[in-house]
């Protein structure tokens, strides 16, 4: 059957391309030109318009895929081109780690390993046909699929992805490959792990019986994550009135009917292999508040301990079901045949499902730290099955699985080694990714001290981006990934590491970003959790590089929650702070302020209230009138000049009244971050240097002769010069910016004694003391 390919794409034979590079073919193009070789099949227009051609029809598929990606799309007149490139260098997952080590990490080395074997054994080696245009970014990209010539499963080509159902032989090889490649990397032992052991009174579903049964110690189970969402009919629930109808052996059956998402993963966990399920709604007693909260507590470790996840990626509410078991996938591998080989357009890679909102199941807090500590992870989406282990991610659409394990020098704390990534070898751009890691596998409680602060930044700068129902739940849904970074009891006040509680109280929301408070009982405001903070909140860098110490007031703060015990303390192992537990001191009449805000802090310190000069900020990145947060310069009354900033919505301070701002200080540093030069000259902190200059000896000036005529003729005598003392050259000299010392201060709103913050900021250690500011006993909460 003739395939209709328009005359250029005929001439062209792109079907060669799929197992040889271009360059052989163009010697000449090699000795004068420094750009890749190509091959033009005409400006956009004319492809889009060249409908019967399969070949154009692709081209138009994956430019297309690259709009819905990125946004970038060529004009009408941009002239398409066609070039190559080894597959397995599009197989590479880049992404920056913004933790304790800032580096690039991928599985570049593993993936180069796997091609120099293909080479060797003289197999058939993949190429992928790029389709871009000029100025373009990200190319398009169109891979060879399987032929009688080219077996299934060939390194680094396509495959044939089924939309109705999914590759159980694959997947299930794909566990196989894991457990054999890479060993216990990607397994949790029990004995390795004492401190996350699953609860006592865990429970499972036997998907054989189609009952929820007691967890055995020692069986193998599958953990599900999904999106609960709103489904307008109420979720199937483990109730006490269920609980006690149980058998002897303790099973219980399950209710009818049963979401699509539960009833589809108890299939694919039968398919895979394994016997047992747990899944959050029927595994926990839900209104049993102490097998509830017991439950909660060890959702680290439940999917720590899994052998495997499975991800319901796609959908927005538990009904929806795993795609390609009870419903097809929406979306099918585009496939045509040219030139007697069949062509398809690659199915989204998993960096590009695994960022941004395409997957509802990537947005959800919940999820954050069931993928986060999910040794091995399959991920269900529309598009394809994907999987995602401690040390590879493979897709159903490409043969990119690797052998084993590349270690290029030194074991690095993560799974995949530390790589510089050329530009040429992926057209792909790195993201900033913190649960691309297993942090089950990862030992981060053994890092430096001084790295320890940076990956918790990472990690709640990545955590709170994510939407949550419920905000009194933002605590509970990462305490697992918390504990990690620090398994020490007591070692969190509200989310926030004691350890470094001067650099983690003045977090702040994203610049110009939405901040909303929300006032849930239980959540203190000086904590993240309690705001709505849809890109995430973050730290100054120089904050945590230059906030030594909280100041001797600061190191004296206490904390009272609704459960202290009257003279309990913390463990000795904080060494940086030293906060202790104490009701005895707590006015009754703040009594209820700590059941509103769950925790409160109280320290000696010093006040006062400043002036809000006017926002700054649009006057330095531009104006932008709806900005929701701002930056304000601050001065002190009766004092000329700007002295101080702070960070705070729009909405907060209007409230407040008007211009006048109370303000408490936290702990001193040095550095502004915006104002430094609005800073009238004369109030920016100087340096006075004094340097001592060596005195003169005695010396003569020579007469140098008559001056005048002849007649009146004069003689200039010698000139004595005597001896001169020292003395001292004062210099002074404006500081950089960066050294001057401030004091970190919080923006409070003071309710029936207690300060809640709304806001944070910076002001002049020197005009701090000017203004004189009171000393006292201050309640956060």
């Amino acid at each position: 059957m003739p395939d209709h390919l328009c005359s250029t794409c005929r001439n062209a034979g792109f079907s060669k391309y799929g197992e040889e590079p271009m360059e052989k073919l163009w010697k000449v193009w090699q000795i004068f030109s420094s750009s890749r070789p190509s091959i033009k099949i005409g400006t956009w227009s004319a492809v889009k318009n060249r409908r019967q051609c399969p070949f154009c029809r692709l081209v138009v598929d994956s430019v297309r895929t690259v709009a819905d990606s990125t946004g970038e799309h060529p004009e009408p007149e941009d002239i398409i081109e066609i070039s190559n490139r080894e597959s397995w260098k599009l197989c590479i997952v880049i992404f920056s780690f913004r933790g304790a080590s800032i580096k690039t990490f991928s599985n570049r080395a593993d993936l180069e390993e796997e091609a120099n074997d293909v080479r060797r054994r003289h197999q058939h080696e993949a190429y992928r046909l790029l389709v871009s245009w000029d100025g373009c970014s990200n190319h398009g990209q169109i891979q060879f699929l399987p032929d009688s010539e080219r077996p299934r499963g060939e390194r680094f080509f396509g495959r044939t992805v089924d939309a109705r159902m999914p590759d159980w032989e694959l997947l299930r090889w794909w566990l196989r490959r894991c457990e054999r490649c890479h060993g216990s990397l990607c397994q949790l032992g029990t004995q390795s792990d004492l401190k996350h052991q699953l609860p006592k009174n865990m429970r499972v579903i036997d998907v054989l019986e189609k009952r929820v049964v007691p967890h055995c110690t020692g069986c193998e189970y599958v953990a599900l994550t999904y999106v609960w969402g709103d489904m307008g009919w109420p979720m199937p629930k483990m109730d006490r009135e269920r609980f006690r109808a149980r058998a002897a052996d303790g099973s219980i059956p399950l209710p009818k009917p049963l979401p699509r998402t539960v009833s589809d993963a108890m299939e694919a966990t039968r398919r895979l292999g394994y016997r047992y399920l747990w899944f959050d709604s029927l595994c926990i007693v839900q209104d049993d508040d102490a097998d509830r909260h017991s439950q909660l507590l060890s959702m680290d470790s439940i999917y720590r301990h899994a052998d495997l996840s499975i991800a319901a990626a796609s959908g927005d509410h538990a009904d929806y079901g795993l795609p390609c078991i009870s419903s097809p996938r929406r979306f099918q591998q585009h496939r045509e045949m040219v030139s007697g080989a069949w062509l398809a357009v690659p199915l989204p890679r998993f960096d590009e499902i695994n960022t941004g909102s395409r997957l509802r199941w990537n947005t959800r807090a919940w999820t954050f730290q069931e993928k986060a500590l999910s040794q091995r992870l399959l991920i269900f989406t529309d598009y394809q099955v994907y999987f995602k282990c401690s040390n590879a991610v493979w897709s159903e659409d490409t043969a990119g699985e690797t052998s084993g394990l590349t270690r290029p020098g030194d074991e690095p704390i993560f799974r995949w080694g530390d790589e510089c990534i050329p530009h040429d070898y992926s057209t792909r751009r790195p993201h900033s990714l913190v649960d691309f890691l297993s942090f089950g596998t990862l030992s981060l409680a053994n890092l430096d001290r001084s790295d320890l602060f940076v990956t918790y930044r990472a990690v709640v700068e990545e955590y709170t981006k994510r939407d949550i129902t419920f905000q009194r739940d933002a605590l509970p849904a990462i305490e697992g990934v918390l504990g990690l970074l620090n398994p020490q009891p007591e070692a969190y006040l509200a989310g926030l590491p004691r350890e470094f509680f001067a650099e983690a109280i003045l977090w702040h929301p994203k610049l110009r970003e939405e901040c909303i408070e929300m006032v849930e009982p239980g959540v203190p405001s000086w904590s993240w959790a309690r705001w709505k903070l849809p890109k995430g909140c973050t730290w100054f860098t120089g904050d945590m590089e230059r906030t030594p110490s909280l100041g001797a007031a600061m190191k004296s703060m206490k904390y009272w929650t609704p459960d202290t015990v009257p003279g309990a303390t913390p463990g000795r192992h904080f060494e940086s702070i030293t906060i202790s537990a104490n009701r005895r001191h707590l006015p009754p009449e703040l009594y209820h302020q700590l059941g509103e805000s769950g925790c409160l802090l109280g320290w000696p310190t010093t006040t006062t209230y400043l002036i809000l000069f006017k926002p700054i900020l649009r006057d330095i990145l531009g104006p932008e009138p709806d900005a929701l947060v701002d930056v304000f310069a601050l001065k002190i009354p009766e004092t000329y000049g700007i002295i101080g900033e702070v960070i705070t919505t729009i909405g907060v301070w209007k409230k407040m009244r008007q211009y006048k701002v109370d303000m408490v200080e936290a702990s001193r540093g040095t550095g502004f971050q915006f104002c430094s030069s609005l800073i009238p000259k004369d109030l920016r902190p100087t340096t006075t240097t004094r340097t001592w200059v060596e005195m003169q000896p005695a010396y003569f000036i020579p007469a140098v002769g008559r001056t005048g005529d002849m007649e009146g003729a004069t003689y200039v005598p010698d000139i004595y010069v005597p001896e001169t003392p020292g003395h001292w050259d004062v210099q002074t000299t404006v500081d950089p910016s960066h050294k001057w010392e401030v004091v970190n201060v919080i923006m409070v709103e003071w309710v029936k004694g207690v300060a809640f913050r709304r806001g944070i900021g910076k002001v002049l250690a020197s005009a701090w003391e000017r203004a004189k500011p009171r000393e006292t006993f201050v309640y956060l909460g």
